[in-house]
């Protein structure tokens, strides 16, 4: 049996699934989660994005955070063996494939899977979308990853956010001032600084920096 039999015989058995598109935040939220959120004078380029978490966040924005934060951490639950394996076996049937032997077929199929452990279901889902639709041959991994990446990236990065806003909610900057030790503390010291000050810092340290060439903060 050839991989083409192997992947039409499986494929002829496959329901297609409800995979949900796109992921987005309360408008509130929005802002403050963006790229380029920046409340406070920064000395330099941060590598989260040149972002900075707010010294608070306002009734609406918190009322909102939680429900956000639990659907962010959901969206990044990656999707189940059995399901990704679905998935690509239906992209096979669309896509030329090399032909091999039926047992190199499912070792490739598994390496495949295993690869994509940690991606979330839906976006297996629309990448094998755009593959269909744009491609005709069977893709590498790298090439199927490269669709994943950036939608996966920003929903990681907006979840880190989303747990430093957490952190924001019950631990606001005293008197409304972003100082350095808060910074540390809401952050984790996750976000590094490239300061014209000191070179390679944290965001805290490089909050201080500032402080001390006079660079106003808060």
């Amino acid at each position: 049996m050839t991989t083409t039999d192997v992947v039409k015989a499986e494929a002829a058995e496959l329901v297609p699934r409800e995979t949900e598109s796109t992921a987005s935040l309360p408008a509130c939220l929005e802002w403050i989660t963006a790229d380029g959120h920046k409340p406070t004078v920064i000395v330099g380029m941060l590598s989260d994005g040149n972002w900075v978490p707010p010294v608070a966040l306002s009734e609406d924005q918190a009322s909102e955070f939680e429900g956000a934060l639990a659907k962010f951490a959901q969206l990044l639950e990656p999707a189940q063996s059995d399901a990704a394996r679905e998935l690509l076996s239906r992209l096979a049937i669309n896509c030329r494939l090399e032909e091999m032997p039926e047992k190199m077929w499912r070792m490739h199929l598994d390496d495949f899977v295993a690869d994509l452990v940690d991606v979330p279901e839906d976006l297996i889902a629309e990448a094998c979308r755009l593959w269909r639709r744009w491609k005709k041959f069977w893709p590498t991994i790298s090439e199927f990853l490269a669709l994943i990446e950036p939608e996966l990236g920003r929903r990681r990065r907006t979840l880190r956010r989303l747990q430093v806003l957490a952190r924001v909610v019950s631990d606001p900057a005293p008197d409304g001032i972003a100082t350095g030790e808060w910074v540390e503390r809401v952050d984790g010291g996750h976000t590094r600084a490239i300061s014209r000050v000191g070179g390679m810092c944290t965001l805290g340290q490089a909050l201080d920096r500032g402080v001390q060439s006079g660079v106003e903060r808060g």
